[in-house]
């Protein structure tokens, strides 16, 4: 549908210099006339004949001047009363702009000031009604303003900027939707007035007046000033809108987990603050630190997805199993944090130890599979003279705590001098480990020998790390490898273990020797290439040079440590799968898994003699490694009962202190120069 503009020029300046020439004009010819009239009458006519005419013919120019000038002082008035109403209706204009540039100056939301702009019009005595319709995300259209006479408020088929006039609907031909309507409620004139946002029409405004033609040149001039107007303001808002959502975004970045929906750190640690200044004033509180156990195994098994879906599902669950009021966060990784405010010590002891029981108890469905987990918790209390930071760093000890007592448990931190003296201690062996990996200093090999049961022959030895505090003291492994594995020391450990051991070999032929290898190392690429390397160039035979992984990282990824093993085995050298049965209670991934031994762990040997279900839990051991053609290794035979009853049970070799202590290359030598597995054994201690 598309309007016909009228707009009816009419110039008063222009109509008072027509009337000023007029007048000139009539003036000059009536006095011509006059003075040719009476000289021609006093020619044709005789007194008193031409008195009397001339005395008609005054009259008559009287009578018609008179006439004149009342129909010009009427035209006059008409055109000036005209002129000052098209005066007011444009000072009304002039009000409706202002009206319109102080709601943009008040700009809160497209209806407010739309809203405003409709009431306006109408209050004005502008427009009989008014309404206003905006394009919502959808594309539809939505009425959001009106003033005035209930009209329809109908979307017209077309709009094109700057407005659309119809100046008499009544004598309007074209087709036009509730035209009757319209004229039943007194509407003679409609406008519209498209607002534009980036140069698309995303709503109008519609203006109805009851007096037909009243939108002239100036006043819509005016009216596409204030669509102008308003269109800015909507492209400002919209602009706002965008910025404010793009600041939420940034603060629910910044303050809450994307994965999760949970609050990160720093949005508990405010909290926490909060929590310490109230516990200045008596009101005591609690943090829980949650790590899920052995969630490495999750991603590493079954992806990265189900990791994260693991984590989602566990969010909502410690969401829905704290209290209403305690603050849940993600913090790292599998790490969670619960602020618990107004508990003291033992109810905060007795809400942690529930929500681990009720972990343990559920399974996590993971696309269609179920997934059950334990969790590890560290408590500290909240103290009115201690920082936020202090109070995350106990809780953060006493998970480790938690960990290191075998994990699904629950710990409250204590500030012990013990655990103090542990803490520091730790910082000095991991400056020696540093300091050793360095300098090549400090660091040395033990060996522990591996011995066949059935005639107590030596067939190889297990080379175990020693890292070196003064002359005469080590540290044991269980002291220095889990802060090389913290710390991320693991890999470059791995290769010093691989070069002393191969010059072990160089030096002396008689021996061979197996290595634990860590399970950062198991599927290095890089490690294989290391080894490869090393082996050429030490000039070592590559069976004298074994490798034992454990049972938890061989199975981490079982498809890449399969291959990784295969190449490996590949390059001479015989494998051990390490601490077997301690991991998992399952022996399908046997058979992928290409090992020689199966070190039985040490859990299953100690007690031996008195624990028939270790009895009968080693015996299937012994049975499915052997038809699976693999071997078995006992370790930790520290008796000669221990020794018997392994031999009863098809067990092939043994490890422990029965047999020997692990020792330097030099003792082992001076003690026992022959070739490994020649002689027997001394007696046993």
């Amino acid at each position: 549908m598309v309007f016909d503009v009228e707009i009816w020029p009419e110039r008063m300046a222009s109509m008072r210099l027509l009337a000023e020439r007029v007048a000139l004009i009539y003036l000059l010819l009536a006095s011509l006339w006059v003075f040719f009239s009476d000289r021609w009458l006093a020619l044709a006519f005789p007194p008193p004949f031409s008195y009397h005419l001339g005395l008609a013919k005054g009259l008559v120019f009287v009578a018609l001047t008179a006439l004149f000038l009342y129909l010009g002082l009427r035209r006059f008035c008409s055109l000036q009363a005209r002129a000052e109403e098209r005066i007011e209706h444009l000072n009304r204009m002039y009000v409706l702009l202002a009206e319109t540039n102080h709601a943009l100056i008040r700009l809160q939301s497209p209806q407010l000031l739309l809203a405003a702009v409709c009431r306006a019009a109408v209050e004005e005595g502008l427009f009989a009604t008014a309404w206003a319709m905006l394009k919502g995300p959808n594309g539809y259209w939505e009425l959001v303003a009106r003033a005035g006479r209930e009209v329809p408020a109908f979307v017209p088929s077309s709009l094109a900027p700057p407005y659309q006039v119809i100046n008499d609907l009544l004598s309007y031909e074209e087709e036009f939707p509730f035209k009757d309507l319209f004229l039943a409620q007194g509407i003679r004139t409609l406008a519209f007035l498209p607002l534009t946002a980036n140069k698309d029409i995303s709503g109008f405004l519609a203006f109805g007046a009851e007096k037909p033609g009243v939108l002239g040149k100036e006043e819509l001039e005016l009216m596409a000033q204030i669509a102008a107007d308003i269109s800015f303001g909507l492209e400002v808002l919209a602009h706002r809108e965008q910025c404010l959502q793009v600041q939420e975004k940034l603060h629910h970045l910044v303050h809450y987990d994307p994965l999760t929906g949970l609050p990160h750190r720093f949005y508990l640690e405010d909290h926490l603050k909060q929590a310490v200044l109230k516990a200045r004033r008596g009101l005591s509180s609690a943090l829980m630190v949650i790590d899920v156990d052995n969630y490495q195994l999750i991603n590493d098994n079954w992806g990265y997805k189900a990791g994260d879906r693991l984590l989602q599902a566990f969010a909502r669950f410690l969401r829905e199993n704290v209290r209403e009021e305690d603050i849940v966060a993600r913090v790292a990784g599998d790490k969670f944090m619960v602020l618990m405010e107004d508990v003291f010590e033992e109810e905060a002891c007795r809400l942690a130890e529930e929500l681990r029981q009720r972990v343990e108890e559920t399974p996590f469905e993971l696309d269609g599979r179920m997934a059950r987990v334990t969790i590890s918790i560290g408590i500290a209390l909240v103290k009115g003279d201690e920082a936020a930071e202090t109070v995350m760093s106990q809780a953060d000890l006493a998970l480790r705590r938690a960990k290191e007592e075998g994990r699904n448990r629950v710990v409250l931190f204590q500030p012990e001098e013990e655990l103090l003296a542990r803490l520091k201690g730790e910082q000095e062996v991991l400056n020696l480990l540093k300091e050793a990996l360095v300098t090549g200093r400090g660091l040395l090999l033990f060996l522990q020998p591996v011995v066949r049961l059935s005639d107590l022959q030596v067939v190889h030895y297990e080379a175990l790390l020693r890292l070196r505090e003064c002359v005469d003291k080590y540290c044991s492994p269980a002291q220095f490898i889990p802060l090389a594995e913290r710390f991320g020391l693991m890999p470059r450990l791995d290769r010093w273990v691989i070069e002393s051991a191969l010059d072990i070999l160089k030096a002396h032929p008689q021996l061979k020797l197996f290595v634990n290898l860590s399970g950062l190392s198991v599927g290095d690429d890089t490690l294989l290439e290391y080894l490869q390397m090393k082996l050429k160039e030490k000039e070592v035979d590559p069976s004298r040079l074994g490798f034992e992984v454990t049972e938890t990282a061989a199975i981490r990824n079982l498809l890449r440590a399969e291959r990784w093993l295969s190449r490996l085995r590949w390059l001479g050298c015989e494998l051990a799968l390490d601490d077997f049965g301690s991991g998992f209670s399952t022996f399908s991934y046997l058979r992928s898994l290409p090992v020689d031994y199966l070190k039985i762990d040490l859990s299953f040997i100690r007690g031996l003699a008195s624990d028939r279900v270790h009895r009968a839990l080693v015996e299937a051991m012994n049975t499915v490694a052997h038809t699976l053609g693999k071997l078995t290794v006992a370790e930790g035979i520290e008796s000669e009962e221990t020794l018997q009853i392994l031999r009863e049970l098809g067990t092939d070799f043994g490890q422990g202190y029965y047999f020997g202590r692990p020792e330097p290359v030099e003792v082992i030598i001076a003690r026992r120069p022959e070739p490994a597995g020649g002689p027997d054994l001394p007696a046993a201690p």
